[in-house]
């Protein structure tokens, strides 16, 4: 995984061709799971940053995984009431 000449961050896109017609097997854990091995610390960052900015659902989760703030469960308790 390299830097991107434009922006300088990490690149943690995989290197895959999203023109190639794709397999009709789904993805699973496993697939997953290989794919992020390959990336080092700054990829691995910067996708949890991008998943971290795409939702306020992902906010709360990461938050409470991180026991970060007063009460960590009350993002869920106002998404899911």
């Amino acid at each position: 995984m390299g830097q991107s000449e434009v922006t300088g961050k990490a690149s943690y896109e995989a290197d895959v061709d999203p023109m190639k017609k794709s397999s009709k097997k789904k993805p699973t854990w496993t697939d997953l799971k290989r794919q992020l091995a390959d990336l080092d610390r700054p990829a691995l960052l910067g996708l949890i940053q991008d998943l971290y900015a795409a939702s306020k659902s992902n906010q709360a989760f990461l938050h409470a995984r991180f026991a970060l703030g007063e009460d960590v469960l009350e993002p869920y308790k106002t998404l899911n009431p």
